[in-house]
């Protein structure tokens, strides 16, 4: 027995304990009229509560002034020196005399107040588990882009079963173990965490794979860190158009061979794909000696009309710069025509399942490609649409009007001023 128990066996007058037993061992005492439940190793959980125990000086006892507080109680007698005194750690507290342990340990059995655990305990623990996982996966979507708010989410969360449990065992002795079910609502936010960041990486890798053939890195890697989603799907914008091909190439392919046709292609497509790409232009398609791009998605350009003619201007005089060097190798020299045009579109992914593109469809698509075959006609290389011309920043001049394969009624064609030969007026033209 403890020195605790011996003291509570004398104070009660009884000869002797009573135990109950079962197959982990101990089960329950019975001492001073009540039960004292027992760990299977025979002992208590100590319940440290805030009451202190009384505490009298010795030198009031030894003058013979004595103490009502002594008056039927059981007395411990301790000495408190320095280096005498033993002192041990308890479950709440860093270090407490033994004298004090022993106090606590008779005054709970005497009150028949027990620090044990509820028989509903691991049920709760482990509903508080559920219920908090279930809570932080629904708010994950919300709470996604929110960091501080999520830790203190998770925080909040982690740290209710240590109140819930600190509250328990002051109130009411029960005992909790608030450590699992908060480890646990980690864990779980540590794998919601890094499922949302494999998504997102996924979807990271999903784009720039994607896009790595239409975009210039600087726009994938843009488009990569936002939250945009259209382009998963179809949606109206204004976009710029940019149509190009190489002017008299029927003739030229029936005069060249294969080899020399995919040569002259490939010089005037790597030049257009390099100045689209430079301006952050979309490149949508490459049709045999044509190339078609356009501005203003999938982000947004506020400034797409400018990129767009700054690309068609920048591509002439790249082919009229490098035609010398082209030539020089044995190969022909090559004219192109530009047209640009502005309007609202469709754009997004299109097509099947199996096989789906970035594109642009829509009526000013279309227009600009037949505003292209206008460069003949005028014998300039730039031809700009109406819809461009509309909200043009730049100084912009009507080139002539046509009738437009496929549209209704005449379409005034624009160019810039340095493209129109100073030698025509518009109305010649017309």
């Amino acid at each position: 027995p403890s020195f605790a128990l011996e003291l509570l066996r004398l104070y009660a007058g009884e000869n002797g304990y009573v135990t109950r037993m079962n197959a982990a061992g101990f089960d329950a005492l019975r001492m001073a009229g009540t039960i004292v439940p027992l760990e299977p190793q025979g002992s208590i959980r100590l319940w440290e509560t805030d009451t202190n125990t009384p505490r009298i000086s010795a030198s009031d006892i030894l003058s013979s002034r004595g103490n009502p507080l002594l008056r039927n109680a059981i007395a411990i007698v301790d000495l408190s020196a320095v280096g005498l005194t033993q002192y041990l750690p308890t479950p709440t507290r860093p270090a407490r005399s033994g004298v004090d342990i022993h106090a606590d340990a008779i005054g709970q059995i005497l009150a028949g107040r027990y620090l044990v655990e509820p028989t509903q305990a691991r049920t709760l623990e482990r509903l508080w588990l559920v219920l908090s996982g279930i809570v932080f996966i629904g708010l994950s979507g919300v709470l996604a882009e929110r960091v501080a708010l999520g830790a203190l989410a998770l925080a909040l969360l982690a740290a209710t079963p240590f109140a819930f449990g600190a509250f328990e065992y002051s109130l009411q002795g029960a005992l909790y173990d608030p450590l699992q079910p908060a480890l646990a609502t980690i864990l779980v936010a540590g794998f919601e965490g890094y499922f949302l960041y494999r998504r997102s990486e996924q979807r990271r890798s999903t784009l720039a794979r994607q896009f790595s053939q239409y975009l210039s890195p600087s726009v994938v890697q843009r488009l990569a860190n936002s939250d945009t989603e259209a382009i998963l799907s179809g949606e109206k914008r204004e976009i710029t158009i940019l149509l190009s091909d190489i002017r008299g190439f029927t003739t030229m392919s029936e005069q060249l061979g294969a080899q020399e046709i995919g040569k002259v292609v490939n010089h005037f497509l790597g030049l257009a794909t390099d100045e689209i790409l430079k301006r952050d232009g979309t490149i949508d398609k490459f049709m045999g000696d044509a190339v078609l791009a356009f501005w203003n998605a999938p982000l947004d350009q506020p400034d797409h009309r400018e990129r767009a003619l700054e690309a068609g201007l920048a591509l002439i005089e790249r082919v009229k710069r490098e035609n010398a060097a082209f030539a020089a190798r044995g190969h022909p020299s090559i004219e192109i025509g530009v047209a640009i045009e502005t309007g609202i579109c469709s754009v997004g992914n299109f097509g099947s399942e199996r096989r789906f593109d970035y594109t642009a469809i829509g009526s000013p698509v279309n227009r600009a490609a037949r505003l292209e075959s206008t460069t003949k006609k005028l014998r300039i290389p730039l031809v700009l649409g109406p819809g461009f011309a509309q909200g043009a920043s730049m100084p912009v001049v009507q080139a002539g009007v046509f009738e437009l394969q496929g549209f209704k009624g005449e379409v005034s064609i624009f160019t810039v001023p340095e493209i129109y030969p100073s030698s025509r007026s518009a109305e010649e033209v017309v």
